[in-house]
C-alpha cells in the first residue's frame, strides 16, 4: 500500500499463496477508464473519489504506454510508462483494502495491515499486469541508462508488486525473491533519497514484510527512520509506523501514526495520500483500543 503518489508503497512483498489470473494490458487499463459523468468531488466519499482516481491514473497509463511504444529508445517516455502502469497498480491496491475495510471491519492492526493478501485474485491479476509492463518499461530504460535512478526506482517497485500479486508459490518457482531483493538494492545505491525518499521506503517495505531470511525488520526500521528525517511526509510517516508495529514497538507506532495525519504530502497527490491518511486512522484507532 505505500508508495510515490502514495508510492510504495503500502506497496510491496506481502507474499500470499495463490496466484492470479492476468488479463491483457489493454484489459486492466481499459477497465480502468469511464465516460460517465462524475458527481463534485468535494461531495463523493473515500471509495467514489477512489474510482475516479483510478480512472485518471488508468487514461494516463494508457497514454503514457502508447508514448513509450512509439518511442522504444526514449529513456524518458519509458520511465514515464513504467511510473505511471506503478501508479495505478499500486493505488488499485491501496482503494481495494479501503473497500475491504468498509465490507469487514478489522479487528486487529495485524488484520488492517495484512488486508492486501486477502484481496480477490481479479484484482491482484490486473495488478500483476500492470506492474509487470511496467517492470518491462523500466528495464528498457535501465538498458539505455544503467545509472538513471527513477529507471531503477520503478523497476524495483513493479517488480516487488509482480512478486505480490504472483503469491509465494510462484515467487519461489520463477526465483522472483533474489529479483526483487536486488532490484531494492540497485535503486538504493543509485538514488536513496529519490522522490522524497521512496527507495528507501519501497527497500523498507520489502524488508519489513517479506520472511526470513529475505526479511530484516530492524533494518526496516532503520531505513524509514532515515526515510522520515530525508522528507518528514505522511506516507513515509505511515510506512515507519507500519514497520515500528511489525517489529513490536507499538508506543513508537502509535505516534508515527498519529505524525502521518498532520505532516505533509510531499510529491504525493491529495488524493493518494488521502488514502493514506484514512488507513493511518484506522490503524490508530485499533492500535489505540
Amino acid at each position: 500500500m505505500i508508495s510515490g503518489t502514495v508510492r510504495t508503497p503500502w506497496i510491496l512483498i506481502l507474499l500470499v499463496a495463490c496466484s492470479a489470473k492476468q488479463p491483457t494490458v489493454d484489459e486492466a487499463l481499459g477497465g480502468a477508464t469511464t465516460s460517465q459523468p462524475h458527481k463534485d468531488v468535494d461531495s463523493m466519499t473515500l471509495t467514489e473519489t477512489g474510482v475516479v482516481y483510478q480512472e485518471e491514473l488508468g487514461r494516463t497509463a494508457r497514454d503514457a504506454r502508447e508514448v513509450a511504444i512509439s518511442k522504444p529508445a526514449n529513456i524518458d517516455a519509458q520511465v514515464a510508462a513504467a511510473a505511471a502502469l506503478f501508479e495505478s497498480a499500486n493505488f488499485e491496491i491501496d482503494r481495494r483494502v479501503i473497500v475491504s475495510l468498509d465490507d469487514d471491519p478489522p479487528k486487529t492492526v495485524m488484520d488492517l495491515l495484512q488486508r492486501q493478501g486477502g484481496l480477490a485474485s481479479e484484482v491482484k491479476g490486473r495488478v500483476v499486469t500492470l506492474a509487470e509492463e511496467g517492470a518491462r518499461c523500466a528495464s528498457l530504460a535501465i538498458e539505455i541508462d544503467p545509472e538513471r535512478s527513477d529507471a531503477r526506482y520503478y523497476y524495483a517497485v513493479n517488480l516487488g508488486l509482480t512478486a505480490w500479486g504472483k503469491g509465494a508459490a510462484e515467487v519461489v518457482l520463477q526465483g522472483l525473491a533474489p529479483k526483487v531483493k536486488n532490484a531494492f538494492a540497485a535503486a538504493m545505491a543509485a538514488d536513496p533519497d529519490f522522490d522524497g525518499a521512496a527507495p528507501r521506503r519501497a527497500n523498507a517495505g520489502f524488508l519489513g514484510r517479506a520472511p526470513w531470511p529475505l526479511g530484516d525488520g530492524a533494518e526496516a526500521v532503520e531505513q524509514m527512520r532515515l526515510a522520515v528525517k530525508a522528507a518528514p511526509t505522511a506516507v513515509n510517516h505511515a510506512v515507519l509506523a507500519e514497520v515500528l508495529w511489525r517489529t513490536g514497538d507499538r508506543p513508537a507506532a502509535i505516534a508515527e501514526w498519529e505524525n502521518a495525519l498532520t505532516a505533509g504530502r510531499g510529491s504525493s497527490t491529495a488524493t493518494a495520500v488521502r488514502f493514506a491518511r484514512e488507513l493511518a486512522r484506522r490503524a490508530l484507532a485499533l492500535a489505540q483500543r
